[in-house]
């Protein structure tokens, strides 16, 4: 299920998201080029990536974290980063871990990671002042006996050229950033994109998942499922839970997670542990031709008979809408791509179960009406979309989105028919029942004339 928070914080995580996009694309290249990789250095031989990598992240390094979220880890075998910061409400240390407890951290094999002494918007600091605040993580480490941080993540996912270079110099291998520009970046859950090897710099690496208090189970399988061959998805959590209720995340919730990743074969491990696999001295010329490149046609606001994450749509074949969002004026829409499946995982091309219409080609504005195989009564499907721009660009696959079939023939109707037979004009009928066990999905469907109601 996707998270039903969206809406009430709509205006304000628009806004954010749209500052960090402006000043991001403001330094971008107007004519996007394919990245080239830096001359010098050989490749070095890199073992094999395993098909379904994540890297986890937690950032603020919030009590939970050891408390909590590391002694699960351990137990299924994954690794993970906890990226430090002295900035916020450090001090509390109610809340937030000292620096004896992540040197136990440390001890127990996770990476600790740089996440800036003051945590503020690197981007508009000078060079002088990101250097001083990277070195302040890198003096509390070494006076607690913790290795040299050699990853990176930047506070808020702001980040800019200056800071880029700034990491390259002190001999960082890789950092992490949020969702920006590429996506919009929901303050209480948000969706990214997988990690590009072969075009992403590895100082600026996106996040596939941002988990936060809308996010549910079905959200953080999706994020997951962003892993592909030779793409690892790096996903962000803060603490579990978080007393900031925005990024919080329910630690019954993340429980399930692990359990998840670990039944469906998934690798988990450190960001530091990336190197395994990529070459982090292998950088595209421009850090930001990447970022450029994607900065295109976007589909956005996914409706199904006109209404967001529908219940009980009426008809098999649906009609499906979504609006487009661009980076650049003169955008328009040539061609778009659905995919839709029984299960969040699966909304890949090739692997949807219930369709992928292909490129097809079309503009914007109109419904595009279900086309795949036959659905039933009550059944739920998760649907994307991705579209082409007039220079024939293929834009990101948009969040997923779902919609449920009601009773769609008479037969599906178990129920009968009830009423008054003495001509009482307003007859008050109720019923009440009880259910064993726990609930695991209910749905009730009533038709009827007059008013109703369900408590």
């Amino acid at each position: 299920m996707l998270p039903t928070g969206r809406g009430r914080h709509a205006l304000t995580a628009r806004a954010n998201s749209g500052s960090a996009a402006r000043r991001l694309v403001a330094g971008l290249p107007s004519a996007v080029a394919a990245p080239k990789i830096a001359a010098g250095g050989t490749a070095k031989p890199m073992e094999s990536m395993p098909e379904r990598l994540i890297v986890l992240t937690f950032d603020d390094g919030k009590k939970s974290n050891a408390t909590f979220a590391a002694p699960l880890l351990r137990r299924h075998g994954f690794g993970a980063t906890f990226f430090i910061t002295e900035g916020l409400e450090f001090g509390d240390k109610s809340r937030y871990l000292d620096w004896s407890e992540i040197a136990e951290l440390h001890a127990a094999g996770f990476e600790i990671g740089n996440h800036h002494g003051s945590h503020v918007d690197v981007a508009e600091q000078t060079r002088e002042q990101f250097v001083r605040d990277l070195e302040q993580v890198e003096r509390s480490c070494a006076a607690c006996g913790i290795d040299r941080p050699v990853t990176y993540a930047y506070p808020g996912g702001h980040h800019d050229r200056a800071a880029v270079e700034a990491l390259a110099a002190k001999g960082y291998r890789f950092a992490r950033r949020g969702v920006c520009p590429e996506r919009p970046d929901y303050v209480d859950g948000a969706f990214g994109r997988a990690y590009e090897p072969e075009a992403d710099h590895p100082l600026l690496i996106p996040s596939a998942g941002m988990s936060g208090a809308a996010w549910d189970l079905a959200d953080l399988c999706a994020a997951a499922a962003l892993a592909r061959p030779g793409r690892p998805a790096v996903l962000t959590f803060h603490g579990v839970p978080d007393h900031h209720p925005w990024c919080n995340t329910d630690p019954g919730l993340f429980r399930r997670f692990l359990a998840y990743l670990a039944a469906n074969d998934y690798t988990v491990i450190a960001l530091r542990d990336l190197a395994r696999y990529v070459d982090p001295e292998r950088r595209p010329a421009d850090p930001y031709a990447a970022i450029a490149a994607r900065v295109c046609l976007e589909a956005r606001e996914l409706s199904c008979e006109y209404a967001p994450d529908p219940l009980a749509v009426q008809c098999a074949r649906p009609r499906l809408r979504w609006t487009l969002a661009g980076a650049r004026r003169d955008q328009w829409q040539t061609a778009y791509q659905v995919v839709v499946a029984s299960r969040p995982e699966l909304l890949q091309p090739g692997r949807a179960d219930r369709w992928d219409s292909g490129k097809v080609s079309a503009r914007s504005g109109e419904a595009v009406t279900y086309a795949g195989q036959p659905l039933g009564s009550g059944e739920t499907c998760y649907w994307s979309v991705r579209c082409w721009d007039g220079a024939d660009r293929a834009g990101p696959w948009a969040a997923p989105a779902r919609f449920e079939l009601g009773l769609l023939d008479a037969a599906a109707w178990t129920g009968s028919w009830i009423g008054d037979s003495a001509g009482i004009s307003a007859p008050l009928l109720r019923r009440g029942f009880k259910v064993a066990g726990a609930v695991r999905r209910a749905r009730l469907y009533a038709a009827g004339l007059g008013l109703r109601s369900c408590t």
